[in-house]
């Protein structure tokens, strides 16, 4: 089963959620923005089988440079180029 893990990285805390590729929440949750805790939680996932978006901000840098070191594969997103969605108008 593949994943995809979304990550709200702030300066003190990091909120995620870990999507099937069905589209079903498997887990939620808040965590310190600390690499080591974010790699716990995606520790039981095979790498070939999570893809991991965040948004770029001003803290992702140790995060994502843990990840992508670990051989994860992670993608950033830059916000202005978000697509509004039909509840946003």
């Amino acid at each position: 089963m593949n994943f995809t893990l979304g990550l709200d990285v702030h300066k003190q805390t990091t909120a995620y959620a870990l999507v099937t590729e069905e589209g079903r929440i498997q887990e939620r949750g808040e965590i310190k923005t600390d690499p080591k805790q974010c790699l716990d939680v995606i520790s039981w996932i095979s790498k070939s089988q999570l893809v991991i978006g965040m948004e770029s901000t001003t803290f992702i840098c140790p995060l994502y440079d843990t990840l992508n070191d670990a051989g994860y594969k992670v993608k950033v997103a830059n916000p202005v180029k978000f697509t509004e969605s039909p509840n946003q108008r």
